[in-house]
């Protein structure tokens, strides 16, 4: 048995024009913290789930399971899917990060 689900979300032109005003009012650098720092903060529950549901056989998956926000390389934009976005935020896993202890 398969679910589908569906929903729909309004208000983004408003929400992209407020920022565009922001951004004239406050300046590009600080519009573009809020920005990260709002994508972040969205993806917190995505970060979350994916630690709880990992597989937890030896409990290193779900240590190296991380969030990062960046700017939308030339990979990025050459794919189908990019709709110009300023940020883009990825949770994945990666045993070889800087901050990883146990490779």
């Amino acid at each position: 048995m398969s679910l589908e689900y569906s929903f729909s979300v309004e208000g983004f032109e408003a929400l992209f024009k407020r920022m565009d005003d922001l951004r004239e009012e406050v300046g590009k650098q600080k519009t573009d913290r809020i920005w990260r720092n709002v994508m972040l903060y969205a993806m917190e529950p995505v970060l979350q789930d994916a630690k709880t549901f990992a597989p937890h056989k030896s409990g290193q998956l779900a240590e190296h399971i991380y969030m990062k926000a960046h700017r939308p390389t030339m990979f990025d934009r050459a794919s189908k899917f990019y709709q110009g976005e300023s940020y883009l935020v990825r949770v994945t896993s990666s045993p070889i990060r800087n901050d990883s202890y146990l490779h």
